[in-house]
């Protein structure tokens, strides 16, 4: 599973921070099979959705997301995760075949009071792995929280959880000398 916690650092805007909605927008790519993949906002309808994918999850995938065990998410997450707020995001990522859309990936984000953090979670299903996927995830949410006026990101990834630790090192983040939590590793790099 290559699921990565990360956490943003972003400037003092002068105008106050930009809410998250304004700079969401669909994106998406093209399969070799004819179909395409695409990011969207998380909306309030995706509860079962989004509820549906976590379940299907291997309990590794689980594991490494949520830095814990869990089998499903509690109510209070699904809320947090399909209703964003103005400081707050969940993206879905979804393939798209014979018109029918399978959601393969998620991520939520959340900037701090003051705008100078945005924390970052997100994970691809198992099936959807190291295809580039994840890459394309992290940087599409990298270039959206880098017109918010962040200037660093910061990944929080299990020691156990190599390949996310591959996957951000090769997007030039180097590790910290030390961690809050003796299970997890910090990683950081800045945007430029």
């Amino acid at each position: 599973m290559t699921s990565i916690t990360l956490a943003v650092k972003s400037q003092q805007m002068r105008r106050g921070p930009t809410p998250v909605r304004s700079v969401l927008a669909n994106n998406s790519i093209r399969l070799p099979d004819g179909g395409h993949v695409s990011i969207r906002p998380a909306r309030p309808g995706d509860i079962e959705l989004i509820q549906t994918y976590v379940r299907d999850l291997s309990s590794g995938s689980r594991y490494f997301r949520f830095l814990g065990a869990i089998s499903e998410l509690t109510t209070t997450e699904l809320h947090r995760a399909t209703h964003p707020g103005p400081s707050n995001a969940s993206l879905v990522l979804e393939s798209h075949r014979d018109g029918a859309p399978n959601m393969i990936g998620e991520a939520r984000w959340h900037l701090s009071a003051d705008g100078r953090t945005c924390e970052l979670a997100a994970s691809i299903a198992d099936a959807w792995q190291r295809q580039g996927f994840g890459t394309w995830l992290i940087n599409h949410i990298a270039a959206q929280v880098k017109s918010l006026g962040a200037r660093h990101l910061m990944a929080e990834i299990l020691h156990a959880n190599q390949p996310a630790q591959r996957l951000v090192r090769k997007f030039g983040f180097h590790a910290l000398p030390f961690s809050f939590d003796p299970k997890v590793m910090c990683f950081v790099k800045e945007l430029r």
